[in-house]
């Protein structure tokens, strides 16, 4: 069970990581009036924990005798159910980096050709992109049964909590009642109950 969660944990990583790359991340050439946004303190940390990840997957895949004390020694049945859930938000992930598209830049970027995509999963809930890592790294966590992976899950939580309020901002002032009205009809990071709540 352990060597396919291994297996499982290294495909996942790849597959969203590509995936967003492919979708969400590819920033070619210049854009026309592009604007950089994000502040160099949660681009450093973003890098820190970049670097944790691949530290924690490299260990875990290739040395995975090297910390045993990383091991949480959780039931397989709960082991299985986070396989199956993170499957899920992997692709849960793939439709909102599709759905966004070149809107969704990995840093706090603007520029003149920027357009606000308030369709798929957008169409509910603000940041779902968020969301999706959130669930995906709560079920890493769990399918892996290594707490070192919840280290840097709590990190990137607390990022993406603070960073949020930055984006939302950044969105206002560059789409204006637009966004304001968006906001209004829908929550940050899950779906509002279909009776109004």
């Amino acid at each position: 069970m352990d060597d396919f969660m291994r297996w499982t944990m290294l495909i996942e990583f790849f597959v969203v990581g590509f995936g967003r790359s492919i979708w969400a991340g590819s920033q070619l050439g210049e854009k026309k009036g592009r604007e950089w946004k994000e502040k160099p303190s949660v681009l450093v940390i973003m890098t820190g924990l970049s670097i944790a990840m691949l530290f924690l997957l490299v260990v875990y895949v290739g040395f995975p005798a090297l910390w045993p004390w990383m091991y949480m020694g959780l039931p397989e049945v709960v082991r299985w159910l986070a396989f199956v859930v993170s499957v899920a938000a992997c692709v849960f992930l793939l439709w909102v980096f599709k759905t966004i598209g070149k809107a969704g830049a990995k840093h706090l970027i603007i520029s003149d050709d920027m357009k606000l995509v308030t369709t798929g999963p957008y169409s509910r809930v603000r940041h779902p992109m968020y969301t999706g890592f959130f669930l995906w790294g709560i079920t890493t966590v769990l399918f892996t049964d290594h707490w070192g992976f919840s280290g840097f899950l709590v990190a990137l939580v607390v990022l993406n909590f603070a960073r949020v309020s930055d984006e939302e901002q950044m969105l206002i002032g560059n789409f204006g009642e637009e966004y304001r009205r968006y906001m209004a009809r829908t929550n940050r990071f899950l779906p509002r109950a279909r009776g109004g709540l």
